[in-house]
């Protein structure tokens, strides 16, 4: 999980502006932080299923919620549907029609709980569900 953590935050930072210097390419294409999210799409089914915790099943985690962040970016710069769906299934795993999160425990008040809940803004502001 560290590994995947430790690629995703460096090419989240810098894949996107060392690839707006190449004008002679598909600058979108040929972005580190693309070639990465095309990985983790082709190899993960979910956006859990990458981490030991895959056998488990999904969490509200920390480090799902920085992966769900990754995604939501790399949708808002490609404007590529699948990352955009692959966040909102971890939300529709998780959450259900009452808005209760599965697994989370309020009295926890845990601040790495907190990051999953970044998407919701997101998903909030395109669909209007909550």
């Amino acid at each position: 999980m560290k590994t995947l953590i430790s690629l995703l935050i460096p090419l989240l930072l810098f894949g996107f502006k060392s690839s707006e210097k190449s004008t002679k390419v598909d600058v979108k294409a040929n972005s580190y932080a693309v070639k990465m999210g095309e990985t983790c799409l082709l190899k993960y089914p979910s956006i859990w299923s990458w981490s030991e915790e895959r056998v488990r099943g999904p969490k509200w985690a920390y480090a799902y919620g920085l992966v769900a962040s990754s995604f939501i970016e790399l949708w808002e710069y490609t404007g590529d549907e699948r990352y955009w769906n692959r966040v909102k299934d971890y939300a529709d795993t998780l959450i259900d029609n009452n808005g209760i999160i599965k697994g989370y425990k309020k009295k926890d008040y845990n601040i790495d709980k907190i990051n999953s809940g970044k998407m919701l803004f997101h998903l909030y502001k395109r669909t209007g569900e909550f």
